[in-house]
């Protein structure tokens, strides 16, 4: 069972469902659904706070594509 509960914002779910690529589209969940293993996957990937704004991060994921 997950630590924690990663929440999206609703412009993630709607990109995410608009995406055509299907092999990016997966490659966004897993990352997403990765975070819930915080702080481990924060090791494994490029993800950093976002200044000014409490409890938001970033993640930037490569090699999708």
């Amino acid at each position: 069972m997950p630590k924690y509960k990663v929440i999206a914002h609703r412009s993630v779910h709607k990109f995410i469902s608009d995406l055509k690529d299907e092999k990016l589209k997966n490659t966004i969940k897993d990352a997403i659904t990765n975070l819930e293993n915080y702080p481990l996957s924060l090791r494994e990937m490029d993800v950093q706070k976002i200044k000014g704004l409490e409890k938001t991060f970033r993640i930037r994921i490569r090699g999708a594509g």
